[in-house]
């Protein structure tokens, strides 16, 4: 049953639509804190929330916890997840930890299985300089 905005439960809980929606506000005000805790209890009403886990990624990844991030976001690709949004993501938190080879392999499987430019990867120019300048010493 929706009331404005937001949907009611039966007795005028947050339903994980809610939570969800309330995520993505926060989110864009770049509230990562307040947009995890959305996310998470939208994942404890409903586990199977691809979206959730992908933008709880992000929250992880813009409060720094690298491997939590990850988690979030294969567990989001194995529920049907836009695989070309996770692998850019992946290949890029891979680089800030220093997996330089996770990195290199996320974008190889990225470029393999979606058309995507260059200008649409989170990388900046440096940092791709710095991937391929330590990506040919360990070779």
């Amino acid at each position: 049953m929706k009331s404005g905005f937001f949907e009611k439960g039966s007795s005028d809980e947050m339903t994980a639509s809610n939570h969800l929606a309330l995520g993505r506000i926060y989110s864009s005000m770049h509230r990562y804190d307040l947009a995890f805790e959305h996310f998470s209890a939208a994942l404890d009403l409903d586990s199977s929330l691809s979206e959730a886990l992908y933008y709880r990624g992000i929250c992880y990844w813009r409060m720094g916890d690298f491997q939590l991030a990850l988690t979030d976001f294969m567990l989001a690709a194995d529920l049907g997840w836009n695989l070309k949004d996770v692998r850019n993501f992946t290949s890029y938190v891979r680089f800030k930890m220093g997996d330089y080879l996770g990195a290199i392999a996320d974008l190889d499987q990225l470029f393999e299985s979606s058309s995507i430019s260059l200008r649409e990867l989170l990388f900046t120019k440096k940092e791709l300089d710095i991937l391929k300048n330590n990506t040919s010493r360990i070779h």
